[in-house]
């Protein structure tokens, strides 16, 4: 079988950054991985590389992505973020919120209690927050959104100034209501501890 080389760069680039799709397109390589408890019966499905964007930071403005994206929700905004500083992204969402979508976020434990994050300044405006705290030296390390159940963001974007305008980050989005099914789910399992 011949694989399309800007397939396998995005089938491993999701790899590493969400740590789990290798295993799920290619499952006769892992037969012993759990996946969190995945059934049989969960659906997912083979991404469209027609359904991604995929942007490098700082020059292709990330956090600016990031705002549209949420600016194009109509239902739900769920975000998995270890660091989030940038008082425009936090704007953004609040945006939301008053437009009457679902906003709620979820942080980092270690990166909350810093000054310039933005957990309180949310809470204040009336997004629903919540902290997690891992066990040990473990840390809440993602960096993803979830649009509406039918798409999401991840990649190494923290939601910070040096993610914008200094680091050499990437950011992507993802149109796959399955994944972000997916997704949705490790949410609402942080979400309820």
């Amino acid at each position: 079988m011949r694989i399309n080389k800007s397939l396998l760069f995005i089938l491993l680039f999701l790899s590493f950054s969400l740590g789990l799709f290798i295993p799920i397109f290619f499952p006769d390589f892992y037969p012993s991985l759990s996946l969190n408890n995945r059934t049989n019966t969960d659906s997912l499905s083979c991404v469209d590389s027609s359904k991604i964007n995929l942007y490098l930071c700082p020059q292709d403005n990330c956090h600016e992505k990031l705002i549209s994206f949420y600016n194009s929700a109509n239902k739900s905004i769920h975000v998995m973020i270890y660091s989030f500083t940038k008082k425009d992204i936090a704007d953004a969402l609040i945006a939301a919120k008053k437009r009457g979508v679902d906003v709620k976020v979820i942080f980092d434990s270690t990166q909350a209690s810093l000054e310039d994050a933005k957990d309180e300044y949310l809470k204040e405006n009336g997004i629903d927050i919540k902290i997690v705290d891992l066990s040990g030296r473990n840390i809440f390390h993602n960096k993803i959104s979830i649009i509406d159940g039918i798409a999401f963001s991840s990649g190494s974007y923290n939601y910070t100034n040096n993610a914008s305008y200094g680091n050499a980050e990437n950011l992507i989005f993802v149109y796959d209501k399955n994944l972000a099914a997916l997704l949705e789910k490790e949410f609402e399992k942080y979400w309820e501890k």
